[in-house]
C-alpha cells in the first residue's frame, strides 16, 4: 500500500529566485504524462496524468527562524522537495529549514536539485559565494558519490546546463519514476502531433469563419463560439490571473477580475446558465466576497456570499452526485456561516456551520480515503463545536469536538505517524477538556487534558526542540494546572503551573514579540498570584500579580488590543486584584476596582457577540462585590449584589462553569434560597470541584436568620 500524499513536490527557493520558482512551479502543473505512460506503475503508485498540485510558499520565515505548522504540514505530506539552488539560496535560512525538515520528515524521500547558477559542492578554494547548495542538501550529497547530472537527482539550468524542457522531463521522470528517455521522445512526438493539429484546425476555423460571414443563419452558432470564447478568458481570469495578482496583494486588481466576470453572467439568468457557467459565477461572487472581507466590508462580504449559495444550490441541483459540486457549495454554505458569525447573527451561523458538517460528511461518502475530504470533515465538526462553546453551550459542543477527534483519529491510519495529524489530534483533547470544563464535569476534562499532554510528549520525544509541540504544552499544563486548583490539588496544580511557565520562558527567548507567548505567561502568572494568595503567601502573590499587569500594560497601550487582553486578560486580575485587597481589608480599594472593572464589562456586553462572553467575569465581580459589602456589614447593598447574580444567571445555569456555579450558590445562600444552594453545591463536588478551590473566594452569603 503506498503512503498517503497531498503533493507531488514542494517547491523551495530563495526570495531572489522567486520568477523563476513562479515558472517552475506553473511548468511542472501544466506538464500532462503522455497518455501511453498514464497509470504505469511508479514508485508513489500509478503514473497520473498530472502532477497537481506542487506546492509553492510565499511566506517569509518568522522572527524566531522557525517554519509555521502550515509549512511543516505541507513538507510532511509532500512526495519529494524541488530546491532551486544559487548561492542566494544556499544562505537562505528559509530554504535551509525547509531541506532539514523535509530530509527530517522523510529521511531517504526524493530531493530535487535544481542548479541554477554557482556550482554544488564547491570546494572551499572556489569561495564559499559560489556554493549553491542549502547546507543540508550539501550534507547528504556529499556522503553519497555527489551529483550525477545524468540523473533526475540534479538538473542544471545553467547556460552550459540541460535547458529548460529538459529540466522539466528529468524532474517529472523523476517525480513519476517513467525513463527519460521516454518523456523526451513521447514529447517530441505530441509537440509534432500537436503542430500538425494546429496547422489544420487553422485551417478549419479559416473555413468555418468563412462560411458564418456567408451565411446568416449561422449567427446563432457564432454566438455560442463567442459565449465560450467568452468564458474561456474568464476561466483565465479566476484562475491564472488570481494566482498571479493574489500573492502581490493586488486586491483592487482582483476586485476588478471578479467583477468582469460577475457583470458578464448577471446578464444572463441563473437558469440559463449551464453547470460550467454557474461554477465559474459562484467562484467570482466567492472571490468579490473573500475580497470584502479582508477589506472590512462585512455587509458587502455578506451579500456576495449569499448571491454565490444561490448559484451553487441551483448547480447542486441539478448535479447532486458530483463531489466538486457538493465541495462549492460547502465553500459557500461555509463563508455564509462564517460572515453571519461575525455579523453577530448566531442563529443563522449555527445551521450554516451544521449544513457545512452535513455536505462534508456526504463529500466523505464519495471518497472515504481521500485525505482533503477528511479535513473537511474534521474542521466543520471543530468549527461548529468552536461556535457552541463560545455562546456557552458546551454540552452541545462536545459531540462536535469528539466527532473531530474521531475523524482525526482515522486521518492517522492513512498518512502514519506524522506530526501535522498528531498535533490536530491533541488540539481535539484539547478543545473536549475546555468544553468538558465549561459542562461541569472536571474528571473528563482532566482526563483529556492528559491525554492531550501525551499526545505532544510522543511527539517532544521524535523532536525535543519542536517549538509548536513546546507551545501547545505549555498551553496544556497551564490549563491543566486550572483544572487541579478547581479539584482542590493545590501542589499538582502548582507543579503544572511550573512547567507551563518554563516551557513559556523557552518560548519567548524563540519569539519575544508573539502575544499568544505573552497573553498565555499573564494567564500564567495570575493563576500562580491565586495559588500563592490561597496558600497565605501574600507578597509572593502581589508579585506575580503585578508581573501579569505589566504584561497587560504594554498590550492596552496598543491601537487595537484584542478582545483577549482587553477583556479576558484585564478583568481576570482585576478579579485577583479586588482579592488580595478583600484579604488585607482595603475594602474602599477593593470596591473601587470592582466598580472600575464592571463599568468596563457593561461596556463589552454591549456588543452582541461579546455579551454572552462577558457574563462569567459580570457574576464573578457582583458576587465580590457582594462580600465586600458583607465585611462592611452593609446587609441590604450585600443581599443587592447576591440578587443581581441570581439575575445575572437566570436561565443560564446550563453556561455557568464550575467556579461561576459556586458563586452562584452562595448567591442563593445570600438570598435564602438554600435549597437549590446545597443543591449546586451537592453537583459540583460529586463531580470533583472543592469549594473555593478556584481561589475567587471560600463561598458567601449571610447565615440564615
Amino acid at each position: 500500500m503506498y503512503r498517503s500524499f497531498r503533493y507531488w513536490g514542494f517547491l523551495s527557493y530563495s526570495h531572489d529566485d522567486r520568477r523563476v520558482a513562479e515558472r517552475m512551479h506553473k511548468a511542472l502543473e501544466a506538464y500532462r504524462i503522455p497518455a501511453r505512460l498514464v497509470g504505469l506503475d511508479g514508485p508513489f503508485g500509478p503514473v497520473p496524468s498530472r502532477l497537481l498540485p506542487i506546492f509553492r510558499d510565499r511566506d517569509d520565515l518568522n522572527a524566531g527562524g522557525r517554519l509555521g505548522p502550515e509549512v511543516e504540514h505541507a513538507l510532511a505530506v509532500s512526495r519529494s522537495l524541488i530546491v532551486l539552488c544559487t548561492p542566494s539560496a544556499a544562505e537562505s535560512p528559509w530554504v535551509e529549514a525547509e531541506v532539514a525538515a523535509f530530509i527530517r520528515l522523510h529521511q531517504d524521500g526524493p530531493l530535487f536539485c535544481v542548479i541554477l547558477a554557482g556550482e554544488p559542492l564547491a570546494p572551499r578554494s572556489v569561495g564559499v559565494s559560489c556554493e549553491c547548495l542549502p547546507p543540508a542538501a550539501r550534507v547528504r550529497f556529499s556522503a553519497e558519490a555527489g551529483l550525477d547530472f545524468s540523473t533526475p537527482v540534479a538538473v542544471d539550468l545553467r547556460e552550459e546546463g540541460d535547458g529548460w524542457r529538459l529540466a522539466v522531463h528529468k524532474i517529472v521522470a523523476g517525480l513519476t519514476g517513467l525513463p527519460l528517455d521516454q518523456l523526451v521522445q513521447r514529447d517530441a512526438q505530441r509537440r509534432h502531433r500537436r503542430m500538425a493539429w494546429l496547422a489544420l484546425a487553422l485551417i478549419v476555423v479559416a473555413v468555418a469563419m468563412g462560411l458564418l460571414a456567408m451565411l446568416a443563419y449561422r449567427a446563432r452558432d457564432e454566438a455560442r463560439e463567442q459565449r465560450a470564447q467568452a468564458e474561456s478568458l474568464i476561466e483565465f481570469m479566476l484562475v491564472d490571473l488570481r494566482k498571479r495578482l493574489e500573492p502581490v496583494g493586488r486586491l483592487d486588481a482582483l476586485e476588478a477580475v471578479g467583477e468582469r466576470a460577475l457583470a458578464y453572467y448577471d446578464r444572463q439568468s441563473v437558469k440559463s446558465l449551464d453547470p460550467d457557467s454557474l461554477d465559474q459565477r459562484a467562484r467570482a461572487l466567492h472571490l468579490i466576497g473573500e475580497i470584502d472581507d479582508r477589506r472590512g466590508d462585512l455587509q458587502a462580504a455578506r451579500s456576495a456570499f449569499t448571491r454565490a449559495r444561490a448559484s451553487t444550490a441551483e448547480l447542486l441541483l441539478r448535479e447532486p452526485d458530483q463531489p466538486q459540486r457538493i465541495y462549492l457549495h460547502a465553500q459557500s454554505v461555509f463563508w455564509n456561516g462564517y460572515t453571519d458569525w461575525q455579523y453577530g447573527d448566531i442563529p443563522a451561523a449555527e445551521r450554516a456551520f451544521r449544513e457545512y458538517a452535513r455536505l462534508a460528511n456526504i463529500l466523505l461518502r464519495h471518497d472515504p480515503e481521500n485525505p482533503d475530504w477528511l479535513t473537511e470533515v474534521s474542521s466543520a465538526h471543530s468549527n461548529l463545536g468552536t461556535l457552541l462553546l463560545e455562546q456557552l453551550r458546551a454540552a452541545d459542543a462536545v459531540p462536535q469536538f469528539m466527532q473531530s477527534l474521531r475523524i482525526d483519529r482515522r486521518r492517522a491510519t492513512l498518512w502514519g505517524d506524522a506530526g501535522a495529524v498528531q498535533l490536530d489530534i491533541g488540539q481535539d483533547h484539547s478543545w473536549l477538556s475546555s468544553a468538558y470544563f465549561a459542562n461541569r464535569q472536571l474528571r473528563q476534562a482532566i482526563a483529556e487534558r492528559e491525554a492531550e499532554l501525551d499526545v505532544y510528549a510522543s511527539l517532544a520525544r521524535l523532536e525535543p526542540r519542536d517549538a509548536t509541540v513546546q507551545g501547545r504544552q505549555m498551553l496544556g499544563y497551564r490549563f491543566l494546572a486550572m483544572l487541579r486548583l478547581a479539584a482542590g490539588d493545590v501542589t499538582r496544580a502548582r507543579a503544572a503551573l511550573v512547567r507551563s511557565m518554563s516551557l513559556a520562558e523557552q518560548q519567548r527567548k524563540l519569539d519575544p514579540d508573539n502575544l499568544d507567548w505573552q497573553e498565555s505567561n499573564a494567564k500564567a502568572e495570575v493563576l500562580l498570584a491565586r495559588i500563592e494568595r490561597m496558600s497565605g503567601a501574600g507578597e509572593r502573590a502581589r508579585r506575580h500579580l503585578d508581573a501579569a499587569a505589566s504584561l497587560l500594560s504594554r498590550q492596552l497601550q496598543r491601537d487595537t488590543p484584542t478582545w483577549e487582553w482587553r477583556v479576558d486578560v484585564q478583568e481576570t486580575i482585576a478579579l485577583e486584584r479586588a482579592e488580595q485587597m478583600l484579604d488585607a481589608s482595603r475594602l474602599q480599594d477593593a470596591e473601587s476596582a470592582l466598580v472600575a472593572s464592571q463599568q468596563r464589562l457593561q461596556e463589552a456586553a454591549l456588543e452582541p457577540s461579546h455579551e454572552v462572553r462577558t457574563l462569567r467575569y459580570r457574576i464573578l465581580n457582583e458576587a465580590l462585590q457582594a462580600r465586600v459589602a458583607g465585611r462592611r456589614g452593609e446587609a441590604a447593598v450585600e443581599q443587592a449584589h447576591w440578587k443581581q447574580v441570581v439575575a445575572l444567571a437566570r436561565g443560564r445555569q446550563r453556561q455557568l462553569d464550575g467556579e461561576t456555579t459556586f458563586v452562584l450558590a452562595d448567591a442563593m445562600q445570600g438570598t435564602r434560597n438554600e435549597d437549590e444552594a446545597k443543591r449546586l453545591r451537592s453537583s459540583l463536588a460529586a463531580a470533583g470541584y472543592r469549594q473555593g478551590a478556584s481561589g475567587f473566594g471560600d463561598g458567601g452569603g449571610p447565615a440564615p436568620q
